[in-house]
C-alpha cells in the first residue's frame, strides 16, 4: 500500500511528519497531490502553543494534516460522479470538504474545490488563496464591490488579512485606500498591493474621517483604534481574545454600522479564485518564506510567526 506524507500534532509544542496510508477518492471526490500547503498564522501558532481548548486545531493528538486549511495541488484520481475536474487539473481548497491539507496527498469533494489557471505564474504561490476568500467574505459584507464606490477607506494591519483587503479593494472605482502599521517595510508592501497613502499609527489623527475602516491587524491597540476613530461603517476581519475598551457613545454619535463577518463562504472563495485567474490577485506579494515539509523548518516558521515576522509561509510537499 502506498505510503503519503503528513504533519502531525502529537501534542502541544510536539509536531511530527509520519506516513499513513494512502486511499482512492469515493463518489463525487478527487484525489489531489498536494504541490504547497500554505501555513495560516493563527491556527499554527494556536496549535503549537495550545491557545484553546476547543476548536479545530486544538484536541490532541490532531488528525493527519492539521491544522492545515489552505492549499494547491495537482488532481491524480477522480472517482464516479466527477463532472468538471480532469486529471492535472491544478485546483486550491479550504477547510471544507476532506482532508486536513498539511499532507502530500488528500481527497476532497469536487464541489470544495476549484481549478486554477495561473498562467506564467508560480501555481505554489495559489495555495494562499483561501486568505484572499476571508479577506472577500469580510470586506464585501457591507453590500458587495459597489458599496465602495467613492470611499475613503483605513486597513488597519499589513499582515495577511489586511495585505489581502488591499488587493480586493484596488480595483474599484473612486475609491481611496490608505494602509497603516507600524512597520515601514510592510507598509512597502501594502503599496505594492495597492495602496494609495501609507501611514503609521502616529502619523495619523483619531479624529481623521474615513467612510469604512477595515480591522486587520487582530491587536488590542488597533482594535481599539478602529473603534476610537469610529467610521460609518467598520468591519473586523481580525478577532482577538483579549478584551478591548470601546467608548459606544462615539458609535451612537457616528451612526456606525459594525460588521463581524466570521468564516468565509464557498461562493467567496469561488469568487477570489475568478480574481486570481483574470490576474487580478498577486499572492507572491505576501510570501515570506516557503519551507520544506520537516520538523526543522516548521518550528522555525512557528517561531518567527511568532515574532510577528512572518506574513505568509508556504510548504512545499
Amino acid at each position: 500500500m502506498e505510503k503519503i506524507k503528513c504533519l502531525r500534532y502529537k501534542s502541544e509544542g510536539v509536531p511530527v511528519f509520519e506516513y499513513i496510508e494512502k486511499n482512492e477518492p469515493g463518489f463525487d471526490e478527487a484525489g489531489i497531490r498536494i504541490i504547497a500547503s500554505s501555513l495560516c498564522n493563527t491556527s499554527e501558532l494556536r496549535s503549537y502553543i495550545g491557545g484553546y481548548k476547543t476548536g479545530y486545531g486544538s484536541t490532541y493528538p490532531m488528525l493527519p494534516g492539521e491544522p492545515g486549511h489552505e492549499a494547491v495541488g495537482r488532481v491524480i484520481s477522480i472517482g464516479e460522479g466527477v463532472r468538471k475536474l480532469r486529471i492535472d487539473d491544478l485546483v486550491v481548497m479550504t477547510g471544507h470538504g476532506g482532508d486536513p491539507c498539511h499532507r502530500s496527498y488528500v481527497i476532497r469533494k469536487e464541489k470544495d474545490i476549484s481549478a486554477i489557471k495561473p498562467g506564467d505564474r508560480n501555481p505554489e504561490d495559489a495555495a494562499m488563496l483561501e486568505m484572499f476568500g476571508c479577506a472577500y467574505h469580510c470586506a464585501m459584507a457591507p453590500g458587495g464591490e459597489s458599496f465602495y464606490k467613492g470611499k475613503k477607506v483605513l486597513v488597519i494591519g499589513m499582515g495577511s488579512m489586511g495585505l489581502c483587503s488591499i488587493q480586493i479593494l484596488k480595483g474599484i472605482e473612486e475609491i481611496e485606500i490608505t494602509a497603516l502599521d507600524i512597520s515601514r517595510d510592510k507598509l512597502e508592501i501594502g503599496r505594492a498591493c495597492g495602496a494609495d497613502f501609507l501611514k503609521k499609527p502616529d502619523e495619523i489623527l483619531t479624529n481623521e474621517k474615513f467612510d469604512v475602516i477595515i480591522e486587520c491587524s487582530g491587536s488590542t491597540a488597533g482594535q481599539e483604534m478602529a473603534c476610537k476613530m469610529a467610521p460609518k461603517t467598520l468591519i473586523f476581519s481580525s478577532y482577538s481574545t483579549k478584551e478591548i475598551k470601546v467608548l459606544q457613545n462615539l458609535w451612537f454619535d457616528a451612526n456606525t454600522t459594525i460588521y463581524n463577518p466570521g468564516i468565509l463562504t464557498s461562493e467567496n472563495f469561488l469568487k477570489t479564485v475568478e480574481l486570481y485567474n483574470s490576474g487580478k490577485l498577486n499572492p507572491s506579494l505576501l510570501i515570506s518564506r516557503r519551507i520544506n515539509a520537516s520538523v526543522e523548518e516548521y518550528c522555525e516558521a512557528i517561531e518567527e510567526i511568532r515574532q510577528g515576522r512572518i506574513i505568509k509561509t508556504l510548504m512545499i510537499w
